[in-house]
Parts: C-alpha cells; sequence; structure tokens
C-alpha cells in the first residue's frame, strides 16, 4: 500500500507529470501582438518560455480545439521561442516543435496551424495595414525534454 503513494513522485520527478504556469503577459517593454488560429483537427497547446534562447521557464496558453483562436501580448525586439504541441486523441498522433522568431515592437502577428492527411503544418504572418499578410521567418528549434518545468526544453 505505501508503494501506492510513491507512484505519483515517481512520475514527477522522471518528468512525466507535467504542471506548467500560465502565461503571463509582459508588464513592461517592447510588445507585438500574436493571434494563434488552431486551424488542424487536433488539439493544440502554446507555450512560451521566459528564457527563449535556452527554452527555460515553460509558461502555456489554454489548450485550443479545431476552430479556435486566442490573441495574446508578446516580448518584441527580442527572439521569442515558443512550444508548439498537437495531438489527437483517436490515433494518439501528435507534433512537438520549437519555434522561434523575432516580433518587432508594435506589430501584428498570425500563427495558424493547418494538418495534411500525415503531417502537421504552420505558419507564421504579420498583419499589414494593407490587409495583406506578409510571410515571417520562423525556425524550428529541436525540441528536448526537460528534467523539470524549469530546465531547458530545447536542443542547440
Amino acid at each position: 500500500m505505501r508503494l501506492m503513494h510513491l507512484i505519483p513522485l515517481i512520475g514527477l520527478l522522471s518528468g512525466c507529470a507535467v504542471f506548467t504556469q500560465p502565461y503571463v503577459v509582459p508588464a513592461s517593454g517592447p510588445t507585438a501582438k500574436l493571434r494563434i488560429v488552431n486551424g488542424a483537427q487536433r488539439d493544440l497547446e502554446i507555450s512560451f518560455y521566459d528564457q527563449s534562447d535556452h527554452c527555460v521557464g515553460r509558461r502555456s496558453l489554454k489548450k485550443l480545439k479545431n476552430g479556435e483562436e486566442v490573441t495574446t501580448v508578446v516580448y518584441a525586439e527580442r527572439d521569442l521561442t515558443f512550444q508548439l504541441y498537437q495531438t489527437e486523441r483517436a490515433d494518439g498522433r501528435f507534433c512537438l516543435k520549437n519555434i522561434r522568431f523575432r516580433p518587432s515592437e508594435g506589430g501584428s502577428y498570425v500563427f495558424e496551424t493547418r494538418q495534411s492527411a500525415n503531417s502537421c503544418q504552420w505558419h507564421m504572418s504579420q498583419e499589414s495595414e494593407s490587409g495583406l499578410p506578409s510571410p515571417v521567418p520562423i525556425r524550428g528549434i529541436a525540441w528536448s525534454r526537460g528534467v523539470t518545468e524549469g530546465g531547458s526544453w530545447c536542443n542547440e
């Protein structure tokens, strides 16, 4: 019976149980707006990192279902790294990637996910006054399991 009490502790220490902190918008400094649109048939979770260069300090937005979107405020004029996690409960397939880009102060960006038969797709664009979106260069950063929520979640 004592072993039953140890199982949750073992899960926590192994990194299997994940408790991310909620994302908090920047209180000061240059900022930009980021609209996230889930156009895939999978659930979408986005987590931002407090320390973007080493993917440390993961903070999550609420999970988005297909067709849902959310707009948030992010830091600008420095690299911004966030984790994309898409999962489909029916078949257990998933996509997991760290994405990095550098938002400009006052900019408005749209990150949209899509899905084809066997792959996850995404793209980033910047909204302009003319109404025509312009593509934004993004970089995929290799994902790595952090030992703790405060550990590094990328492999560079």
